[in-house]
C-alpha cells in the first residue's frame, strides 16, 4: 500500500502532535520492514527526518525518501492512502488516481499497517491470485515488489473473515465470485453474505467481485493442452473444447466443475436456455429439445470437465509467460493485478544506509 504523508501532518499544536508521531512512527516502521511504501511532499519528508533523527532505522528510511524523491516513480500505483488528522473527504480522484483520507487515529498501535491480507474464499484462490499478480507485473513490466499475508476465508464463511479484519482495522483486500449460473442468475450464498461490503469501501479496505462463475473460470486454459487425457475424462475435455472454440464467452460462467444436470435446468427456464446455447456448440446434437426430452433429471444436460487448476498449477509456477487468455478473462486477471498492485506494493527489501 502507497501512504501519503499530507503537508498538515506539519501540525505543531502539542494537542495533536503527539498522535501525529505516533502514528507516523507505526507506519515509517512497518515502510521500514518492506510491507507498504511511503511518499509526500519535500516539506514533509524533511520534516520527520528531523522528528525521528535519534531513530537511525526511520532517520533512513526518510533521508532515502528525500534524496530519491525525484526519482521515485509511483505513478502506476493508482489507489493510494493520504494521512490525515481528521478525514474530510473520504475519497477523491485525481488524475484517474484514488485517494482515500485516513486519520492518523486509525494508526495509533503497530498491528493496524502491518502488511496487507488477501482473503480468498480459500486457499487455493490466493495462490492463483498471486499468480495472476506475477503475470500482470511482467506483462506491465512494472518494477514493483509486492507483499501480503494469505487467508482462508472458509467459504461460506467469508463474511465472518472480513469482519473479523475490519475490526482489528487490518489493511484488507478480499476477492470473490458471484457463482452465477448464467449472466444474470441469482448469486451464490457467499456473494450474498459478503455484498453488504460491497459499499463499504475504504483505503485500508476493498471486496473485489469477480464477474465470472469462479475462479476456475479464469484458468488460461490453453495450458490443457499436450496432456494426456483418457476414457470419460477424454470425453468430457472434447465436450469442454467445443464451447472454448465455437462460443468461448460461455466459459465466464459455465460451471466447469458441475456442468449442468437437467433436474436443475428443470426448475429455472434461464438456465435451460443457458444449456440450450451450450448444446449448440456440439455439432452432435442437432435437436436440442429431442435431446433435452431424451434424458432423466439426474444426467448431464452438458456435463463438467474437471477442476482445472489441479490440472495447470505447475503450468502456472512454470510458464507464467505463455499464458494465452480469452477477453473476459484477461479484464478480470487485470483488474485483479491492479488491485494487488495497488494494495501489496512494498519497499523493496534493501539496505538503507
Amino acid at each position: 500500500m502507497l501512504f501519503i504523508l499530507s503537508d498538515e501532518l506539519l501540525a505543531t499544536e502539542s494537542t495533536v502532535k503527539e498522535r501525529i508521531n505516533r502514528a507516523i512512527k507505526h507506519i515509517a516502521t512497518a515502510v521500514f520492514e518492506s510491507k507498504h511504501l511511503l511518499f509526500g511532499s519535500i516539506d514533509v519528508l524533511k520534516h520527520f527526518k528531523k522528528v525521528f533523527r535519534l531513530d537511525a532505522d526511520l532517520y533512513n528510511l526518510f533521508n532515502a525518501l528525500e534524496n530519491n524523491y525525484y526519482t521515485t516513480p509511483i505513478d502506476f500505483i493508482t489507489r493510494r492512502i493520504e494521512i490525515v488528522i481528521n478525514v474530510i473527504t473520504l475519497k477523491r480522484v485525481e488524475e484517474n488516481i484514488e485517494i482515500f483520507q485516513a486519520s492518523i487515529d486509525e494508526f495509533q498501535e503497530s498491528s493496524t499497517c502491518q502488511r496487507t491480507i488477501l482473503l480468498g474464499e480459500d486457499l487455493n484462490d490466493c495462490f492463483f491470485y498471486e499468480h495472476v499478480l506475477k503475470w500482470f507485473v511482467e506483462n506491465q513490466t512494472f518494477n514493483v515488489n509486492c507483499v501480503f499475508e494469505k487467508d482462508n476465508g472458509g467459504g461460506v464463511n467469508t463474511a465472518k473473515s472480513i469482519k473479523n479484519h475490519l475490526y482489528n482495522k487490518k489493511i484488507l483486500l478480499s476477492i470473490i465470485d458471484t457463482d452465477r449460473k448464467y449472466p444474470n442468475s441469482k448469486t451464490g450464498e457467499t456473494y450474498d453474505k459478503c455484498a453488504k461490503y460491497i459499499n463499504k469501501e475504504k483505503g485500508k479496505f476493498k471486496l473485489l467481485v469477480l464477474n465470472v462463475q469462479e475462479i476456475e473460470n479464469l484458468m488460461p486454459f490453453n495450458f490443457l493442452e499436450g496432456k494426456a487425457y483418457f476414457g470419460e475424462h477424454a470425453y468430457k475435455k472434447d465436450k469442454f473444447d467445443l464451447l472454448r472454440q465455437t462460443n468461448p464467452s460461455l466459459l465466464k460462467f459455465f460451471d466447469i466443475k458441475k456442468g449442468i444436470k437437467k433436474g436443475i435446468t428443470e426448475e429455472d427456464p434461464q438456465y435451460k436456455e443457458f444449456a440450450r446455447r451450450c448444446c449448440a456448440c456440439d455439432p452432435n446434437i442437432t435437436d436440442f429439445d429431442t435431446y433435452y426430452d431424451s434424458i432423466n433429471n439426474d444426467e448431464y444436460v452438458y456435463p463438467p470437465f474437471s477442476r482445472i487448476l489441479n490440472i495447470i498449477e505447475n503450468d502456472l509456477k512454470e510458464r507464467i509467460n505463455d499464458i494465452d487468455l480469452l477477453d473476459f478473462q484477461e479484464s478480470e486477471w487485470h483488474r485483479i493485478g491492479k488491485n494487488l498492485v495497488n494494495f501489496t506494493c512494498a519497499r523493496n527489501n534493501e539496505a538503507l544506509n
